[in-house]
């Protein structure tokens, strides 16, 4: 897919897989709960409407809970329990294999620090690669450039091998030790006496010898530049990217990640060799050793006497020992999202962390990181379910509120009274209908999967990454921005009929002129001026798209189609240019909203973090507030206010005051038309996370919110793949 220049929030989650939250919060901040449950009071509740988050945090049982980036974990040696690191929540969490319960033993959620304790009295700073002991008592964690070693009957955290916040390269003991700070995965020896560690960062294979305390580099040795990929003994060999470890008898495999290979490490002289893939070739090719072809493994574990492999792909491969026979166990190469079901029906998200294999059952435990669950692999069945975690997040479904999903929503509106909510569901090209009266959802216009540019009434016409909409009432017409045709279309609510407005879908350009002879290079934002019968729309496109890139608001006319450029057009340089209307620049307007009473469009800049006004009459663009360059984010004063990626605009006619979705910061922000004073509405910067239940105000937590809408005293917003809305008036029934 060709990348547009500023995404909406929900696109980028969707492209993430390894995305962490902004901002942390100092060790000791303001407490609040772990898990996302409250009854509210009576008071103001902010409440999902329709789709399931994948990111959070929330104990609970199966899928009721929510993790955020799990990428390490191990199973107990009598199959009791998984523990889970839970690395952007900062914790470590326990899911009971008898009931699905998790909940969280230590750490404290969101508070990224480093620091010895017991259970939630602990702090991580990032957990990742876990390895338990073969008694069962013991967790080892990697935990930036630290291995922390965690008690199970106590869970005490102990910091064991080097220093919190010191990355770097030195073998030692204890605090001496300087470790880099991604290390992927752990594994111990048969005995337990030794800890294996892939540190990534270094480029290294390293020991600890648990008794002593000693940290030895055992194979490979780091090195600056291009990828090296080479077999040899001990620190004569190179690798580029130690990913997961599965250890057999005497034997230690390793995942190559960027050489996209799996090498072999004998653990009695610590020789290295390639046994699968070709260094430096990336594919998904089946076959024997070095015939096959993996595309970044990351994962990698052992079941029933053979390998498993996890990558980026979305696909779970099988490596028999000792031919090395490669083969595609599950999902589809470039299909990375969840669905559970049976055989190639099934469908896997990103694998970062390693697949986790039962001791006796042959199972395998999949760490799905794009819908931030963990998926129950049956071996021989091959039938796959959700066991922890978010449930199947991202996919085409209607239905009821509950049952409905998205795939990743990037525009809504919504009617007046607030009961008929309308949203761009980008990566699947089509147009939905939330119905609050009936709590149902029903595709509009589109075809799930299909993209293309052709006009006609609902499942026949097709849109390519739809990115924003505006809703004319009077007349019952959706606006969308068909942003990688290049085109403005109409969709007719009640028939669902699409039409083209202007440009020609799937000829971009940057002419003006009317309806289909105009050009248009990927619009991604709209706003509707009801009273003059113009429909303003920005455009944001790279510079592999147009010749210094492109970065203009324009405006269509809507009896007549006539498109016209207001102000804009190549891509400013370094910050933008305010002054007229014809001289200034824009860095990527990702969001606009009109004021009927002063004239004005009000455009977000995501990227330079501010929020810009073109007047009009005067046709003059200003800064209203923030900084361009300058992330925040702070409230205050207009000049004072920061901003960290202000991705959505809404006007709240009501109150005066522009809604901005600060997806950067996890929050909505409201902006005063009378004094310009930001000041932060909902969510909190220094934790990010969607919620399932109700939650009052002061405890809901947002996940790149974007898209907000305002009508009927409801606010509504999109985050990550799901539909939210509060009442600022009162209680929401669900």
């Amino acid at each position: 897919m060709r990348s547009v220049l500023v995404l909406a929030p929900a696109v980028l989650a969707l492209l993430c897989a390894g995305c962490q939250p902004p901002s942390t919060v100092p060790d000791g901040g303001a407490a609040f709960p772990d898990a996302g449950n409250a009854d509210g009071g009576g008071g103001p509740l902010a409440q999902l409407l329709a789709g399931t988050p994948a990111t959070g945090f929330a104990d609970g049982v199966g899928t009721a809970a929510r993790f955020n980036g799990p990428s390490g974990g191990a199973i107990l040696p009598d199959g009791s329990a998984i523990l889970l690191s839970d690395t952007f929540n900062a914790v470590l969490r326990r899911v009971d294999l008898s009931n699905g319960a998790v909940t969280t033993v230590a750490g404290r959620v969101q508070v990224q620090a480093t620091a010895d304790g017991v259970g939630t009295a602990a702090r991580f700073q990032g957990p990742r690669g876990m390895a338990v002991n073969a008694s069962g008592t013991v967790a080892y964690v990697a935990d930036g450039p630290a291995i922390r070693r965690v008690d199970l009957s106590t869970w005490t955290v102990t910091t064991i091998a080097g220093t919190p916040g010191e990355d770097g390269f030195q073998d030692g003991t204890g605090a001496a030790v300087r470790l880099g700070y991604l290390l992927h995965a752990l594994e111990l020896s048969a005995d337990s006496e030794v800890l294996y560690i892939a540190d990534r960062s270094n480029r290294v294979l390293r020991a600890l010898t648990l008794s002593s305390g000693e940290l030895v580099t055992v194979a490979g040795w780091p090195y600056t530049g291009a990828s090296r990929s080479v077999d040899g003994v001990g620190t004569a060999a190179r690798f580029s990217g130690l990913g997961g470890m599965a250890r057999v008898g005497d034997a230690l495999y390793v995942a190559d990640t960027f050489n996209h290979t799996v090498r072999r490490v004998s653990l009695s002289d610590f020789s290295v060799t390639t046994v699968a893939g070709a260094a430096g070739v990336a594919g998904e090719v089946d076959g024997a050793g070095t015939a096959a072809r993996f595309d970044a493994p990351q994962g990698l574990a052992v079941a029933g006497g053979a390998l498993y492999t996890a990558g980026f792909s979305g696909t779970l491969r099988r490596i028999g020992i000792p031919a090395y026979e490669v083969s595609t166990v599950l999902g589809v190469e470039g299909e990375s999202y969840a669905r559970d079901g049976q055989g190639a029906a099934v469908r896997l998200g990103t694998g970062f962390a390693p697949p986790i294999a039962h001791p006796t059952d042959k199972v395998l435990w999949y760490q799905d990181r794009s819908a931030n669950s963990l998926r129950r692999v049956d071996l021989e069945t091959l039938v796959v379910q959700t066991y922890a975690g978010a449930l199947e997040p991202e996919l085409h479904r209607d239905g009821t509120v509950e049952e409905a999903r998205f795939v990743a929503p990037a525009g809504l509106a919504v009617n007046a009274a607030g009961t008929r909510w309308y949203v761009a569901d980008a990566a699947a090209q089509v147009i939905r209908e939330v119905d609050t009266t009936s709590g149902t959802v029903r595709t509009l216009a589109g075809s799930p999967g299909q993209w293309g540019a052709v006009d006609g009434t609902g499942d026949a016409a097709r849109f390519d990454v739809p990115l924003a909409l505006a809703y004319e009432e009077s007349s019952g017409r959706l606006y969308v921005a068909d942003t990688y045709n290049g085109c403005l279309r109409t969709v007719e609510v009640a028939s669902g009929a699409v039409a083209t407005l202007a440009g020609r879908c799937g000829e971009p350009g940057t002419e003006d002129g009317t309806g289909t002879s105009a050009r248009l290079l990927e619009p991604v934002a709209l706003a509707l001026d009801v009273a003059a019968g113009r429909l303003f729309f920005s455009e944001a496109a790279a510079e592999d798209l147009h010749p210094g890139g492109r970065a203009a608001i324009r405006q269509v006319m809507l009896a007549t189609g006539e498109v016209t450029t207001l102000a804009g057009g190549a891509r400013a340089t370094a910050m933008p240019l305010d002054g007229a209307a014809s001289s200034a620049t824009f860095d990527a307007p990702t969001a606009l909203a009109w004021d009927q009473a002063s004239e004005r469009l009000f455009i977000a800049e995501q990227a330079v973090a501010a929020i810009r006004a073109l007047h009009l009459p005067s046709a003059t663009v200003s800064l209203v507030a923030g900084k361009y360059g300058e992330r925040g984010p702070a409230d205050g004063s207009p000049m004072a206010a920061r901003f960290d990626a202000p991705s959505g605009l809404a006007l709240d006619v009501a109150t005066r005051t522009l809604l901005v979705s600060d997806s950067g910061a996890n929050t909505l922000r409201r902006l005063s038309l009378d004094d310009g004073a930001v000041s932060t509405f909902l969510g909190d910067p220094s934790r990010g996370g969607g919620f399932i239940t109700p939650q009052p105000l002061d405890m809901a937590t947002l996940y790149l919110p974007t898209a907000p809408v305002v009508a009927g005293g409801v606010i509504g917003w999109l985050g990550e793949t799901a539909v939210y809305r509060v009442s600022t008036q009162e209680a929401v029934a669900p």
